[in-house]
This record gives C-alpha cells, sequence and structure tokens, in this order.
C-alpha cells in the first residue's frame, strides 16, 4: 500500500504509525499542508492519512488540504485515517464544525466506544473503555453529514469519529511518547512538575498503548480493503 501522509506538524512525527508502515512493507510519502501543495501528486495512492497538531485549532476550513480530503475521500473512495489536526480537517472537509473546547485538556483520560464503535471494524478488541492521551484546545461541534461517533467521554462528545466504510479520524492519541512530542511541537505551556506528570503518565501507559495502536493500525487495514 502507498500512503500519502499529510503531516501538521514535524515535531509531532507519530513515529508508532510509520515504524507499522515501514515493518509491513508499506511505501509512504510525507507533506506539509500548510505549504504549498499545488505540486503534490495526487496518483498513485491508496490511502490518505493526516496526522499531527493537536493541541492548535485549524482556524479555516484547512485550504488547499480540504480540497485534497474532499477529491481523495469523498470523491474517489480512499481510505482515510486523521489523528489530531486530521480528526478536525475530516470533520472541516466534510462538511462539519470544529470549534475551541469545552474542557481544553492535557493529560491521560479514559475515552469509551459508542454502541457504533464496539460494533464496528476500526475498535474490534478494543475494550469499552480504555486510556487515551489527551492534548487539544478544539473539538469537533457538529458532525458532517452521515458521520458516526465511535468513541466518545464527558468531556469530548467527538472523540473518534467514522464518515462512510473507510475513513476514520481520531482526536486521542495512542501514543506512549505522545505528551513529550506535543508539548515541545506546540509550545505548550506547563510548569516542570506538569511536564513531569505528563510524562510519567504516558509512560505508565506505555504497554497499553502500544497494544492498542497495534491494534488500531490493524483494524483500519481491514477497513481499508474494504469496498465503498
Amino acid at each position: 500500500m502507498r500512503i500519502l501522509i499529510l503531516q501538521q506538524s514535524p515535531g509531532i512525527d507519530a513515529g508508532f504509525l510509520k515504524g507499522f508502515l515501514d515493518e509491513e512493507g508499506h511505501e509512504w510519502t510525507q507533506v506539509d499542508p500548510g505549504g504549498d501543495m499545488q505540486g503534490v501528486s495526487k496518483e498513485g495512492y491508496d490511502a490518505l492519512w493526516a496526522i499531527g497538531g493537536g493541541a492548535v485549532m485549524p482556524s479555516a476550513p484547512a485550504g488547499a488540504a480540504a480540497d485534497l480530503v474532499r477529491e481523495l475521500v469523498a470523491e474517489n473512495g480512499l481510505p482515510y485515517l486523521g489523528i489530531g489536526f486530521g480528526h478536525h480537517l475530516l470533520a472541516m472537509a466534510l462538511g462539519g464544525e470544529v470549534g475551541p473546547s469545552r474542557a481544553p485538556d492535557a493529560g491521560v483520560a479514559d475515552v469509551q466506544l459508542t454502541e457504533a464503535g464496539a460494533t464496528g471494524v476500526l475498535f474490534d478488541d478494543f475494550p469499552e473503555v480504555f486510556p487515551a492521551f489527551q492534548c487539544h484546545e478544539a473539538e469537533i461541534t457538529r458532525l458532517p453529514e452521515g458521520a458516526q461517533v465511535l468513541v466518545t467521554s464527558p468531556d469530548t462528545a467527538v472523540q473518534a469519529m467514522r464518515w462512510g466504510t473507510r475513513a476514520h479520524s481520531l482526536q486521542f492519541h495512542l501514543d506512549a511518547d505522545a505528551a513529550g512530542k506535543t508539548l515541545a511541537a506546540q509550545g505548550i505551556e506547563a510548569s516542570p512538575d506538569e511536564r513531569a506528570r505528563l510524562l510519567a503518565d504516558c509512560e505508565r501507559h506505555r504497554e497499553t498503548f502500544v497494544r492498542l495502536a497495534e491494534r488500531l493500525l490493524i483494524n483500519w487495514m481491514q477497513t481499508a480493503a474494504r469496498t465503498r
């Protein structure tokens, strides 16, 4: 599989995602959605991913990146995986809305599968409630038409969603190194004690994050193999 990756924040490299692709022999090309995308080739890819920027709210429908999502995902049916920035991007590209979080948060917190999430493919073999790293100041405030919520939490209604059968996105991260990456890349203000707490919290959940992240990506590959 050849995957085009829109990477908003170079400091948040989602290494476990790319490590999975490399181990499984998949090819990927990374581009900056904030740069000049006019020269980005859209030919020959089997899927589109968008990652990074978990704490920054897009101020507009992300211009060329949103256009790309509409063309490749909505019109051409390419499988999609969005995390953080990619979660918001999918919603805005398909007519949903993103606004300030009711409860901005940074740290590990439990999220819960909805009925659609528990019976769907992406979160197959996940527990009903599981920990995830949160670092966001924005959230989806209106779903795109036809989207389903797969994961929720008391403070953030749309923690994960599905649109169609092959487009999925997550607000949260399943990466034990996400706290350090996000704090560094986003310049989030945190006292030394708070930073140490966040890093320790993620480290304590490392084994769970690795297991769930690997399962998520295996499941996503299964959704990508489905027809439209």
